[in-house]
């Protein structure tokens, strides 16, 4: 009885994996081109080897504007560098210099917008700036998880000024105009937001309620109420 010979079965890898961007690329040209050259030896390829050439020359353009653009950018950045250092300069031995030696008040020269050495500077709270309820999530069986954001910055962190965020709800009724509004029609405090999100759990509710959602900013040297949310709502569900 005669042994079978085995044939191996041919499997083609491309080896792709590791080649740095431009050796892949000249590897594929290499492929592309030889199908190119040798059209009859495998017909059919889609897309053909014509358009896949086409695309490499393409990325490769791309990859040359790239590196332009790119050493542009270092340009760029080294001269914006180079202007900050010099305009730095210029503060600090100039006009910092002249002002100091004019013999300007101290309040003047914070007028001007110089810090004064020893003295702890006030920044004012941006006008305006108040928390914001972005969203009010439902799909938890009662319970409501707030979000809420700084209405100018849209960060959920507190902004440096600000102690805490105190969260206030008012359980159905007519839609509260302020805070005060909210406490006389029988609501009150919840407790206190973190990290721009707070989760209400309540348990009593009627078909059909509202919840009413105010947040407050307290002040951190104050320690008092300072900015407030516009009204926020979701129903209980």
């Amino acid at each position: 009885m005669s042994k079978k010979k085995l044939v191996k079965k041919m499997i083609i890898v491309l080896l792709f994996y590791g080649l740095a961007l431009e050796e892949k690329l000249q590897k594929m040209f290499n492929i592309a081109t030889a199908h190119a050259a040798n059209a009859t030896l495998v017909t059919g390829l889609t897309p053909t080897p014509a358009t896949i050439l086409t695309k490499i020359a393409a990325t490769r353009t791309l990859i040359n504007n790239r590196d332009a653009l790119l050493e542009q950018a270092k340009s760029i950045t080294q001269e914006i560098i180079d202007n900050v250092d010099d305009l730095t300069n210029t503060y600090v031995s100039e006009w910092a210099t002249l002002t100091q030696n004019s013999g300007i008040t101290e309040a003047n020269a914070i007028l001007l917008g110089y810090s004064i050495k020893g003295k702890k500077e006030v920044v004012p709270f941006p006008a305006g700036s108040a928390p914001l309820v972005s969203t009010i999530d439902i799909t938890v069986h009662n319970q409501h998880t707030i979000r809420i954001v700084n209405n100018l910055s849209g960060k959920s962190g507190l902004p440096p000024e600000v102690l805490r965020m105190d969260v206030y709800g008012q359980t159905g009724g007519e839609r509260p105009a302020d805070l005060a509004a909210l406490i006389a029609n029988g609501g009150g405090y919840l407790g206190t937001a973190g990290r721009g999100k707070y989760v209400h759990k309540y348990t009593v509710a009627k078909a059909g309620d509202v919840e009413y959602y105010i947040i407050v900013y307290v002040d951190k040297v104050t320690k008092k109420p300072f900015a407030y949310s516009i009204v926020a709502s979701a129903p209980l569900v």
